[in-house]
């Protein structure tokens, strides 16, 4: 719904093609799926479904009312296909709840190393994976204790954490905030030759739909051959309105603005956005390059953006950064 790709009326149709495979799909997911489920798991679908049941019931009633006015036969396939599929979303939620579950979350040896292999290609020995990620935890943790000692000297990494975390966007100012840094960034990459931006296209910031709201934030860009829909989308979630005042500043203390500049570099600029604008407008490259991800790669690319970020001029010597 929200990249023009079609006029509204063919939107809908497919829209509602999808909706209808929905009860089918959910009862594929239970009869796949182990009968106990890990207690962290299960907590975050139970609020990834219930926010998309929500999304079902209201964040497409907009482009249902629109579509009304020009093809009512549509607009009513597409809102009896929407409530079927939000009830029986509604309904795989409570199966959920009614689960068996564990208190850990870990998937075990044999699933973790099949899913190594198969995503990733990788084989190297998970004893061999957890020596080389226990190395690199200690690495960062010095690191941080190097870091922190450099912005207030005398502090725990607790007490620099805190004092770091306490300059933030007020909640009404995060999303205007958000979408003029990303401004300053770009630009940043322009000045300092870090990187080509081979578009002016600009991705729009805007709230976390309903059903991500488990996510702080997350880069929606479009697929790596499309021409007409190039629609981009940086969500950012933001408070939620029946949240106390002392929940509602907990939770902008995650959006201080040196970890809203990370987080914005990870997703944005050089993130997961340039990769996208490289993959549409790069030219030449292989299709398999352009349609194809590997975990590894895509994140890889964007969490290696933020440390290298931090030895060019835009993050040097800044270390609360």
């Amino acid at each position: 719904m929200q990249r023009d790709y079609a006029p509204l009326p063919d939107r809908l149709r497919s829209a509602t093609a999808v909706l209808r495979q929905v009860p089918d799909f959910l009862n594929m997911v239970d009869a796949i799926t182990d009968a106990e489920l890990g207690q962290p798991i299960r907590e975050m679908a139970v609020e990834a479904y219930r926010g998309m049941a929500s999304f079902y019931n209201t964040g497409l009633a907009d482009a249902s009312t629109q579509c009304a006015a020009i093809a009512p036969d549509v607009a009513a396939e597409f809102d009896a296909a929407r409530e079927t599929a939000a009830a029986a979303v509604a309904d795989f939620v409570q199966r959920l709840q009614d689960r068996r579950v564990r208190p850990e979350f870990a998937i075990g040896r044999d699933l973790y190393s099949r899913m190594l292999q198969v995503g990733e290609g990788v084989d190297t020995p998970l004893l061999d994976v957890l020596s080389i990620g226990q190395a690199n935890l200690e690495q960062n943790l010095r690191r941080l204790d190097e870091a922190a000692a450099l912005v207030a000297p005398g502090k725990s990494v607790r007490e620099v954490v805190a004092q770091i975390a306490g300059n933030h966007p007020a909640a009404d100012a995060l999303i205007p905030e958000t979408r003029a840094m990303l401004e300053d960034i770009r630009q940043a990459l322009i000045d300092h030759d870090i990187i080509s931006v081979p578009s002016e296209e600009r991705c729009q910031v805007t709230e976390t739909p309903s059903y991500m709201r488990y996510a702080f934030a997350a880069m929606d860009s479009p697929g790596g051959l499309e021409e007409v829909a190039t629609e981009a989308f940086y969500y950012v979630t933001p408070v939620e309105p029946d949240w106390t005042p002392r929940q509602q500043e907990e939770w902008l203390t995650n959006f201080n603005y040196h970890t809203l500049q990370i987080v914005s570099v990870h997703e944005v600029y050089p993130g997961h956005y340039v990769h996208n604008l490289h993959n549409r407008h790069g030219g030449g490259l292989p299709l398999i390059n352009r349609v194809a991800t590997s975990y590894a790669f895509t994140e890889g690319w964007a969490h290696y953006t933020e440390e290298m970020m931090l030895e060019t001029e835009f993050g040097r010597d800044n270390p609360a950064l």
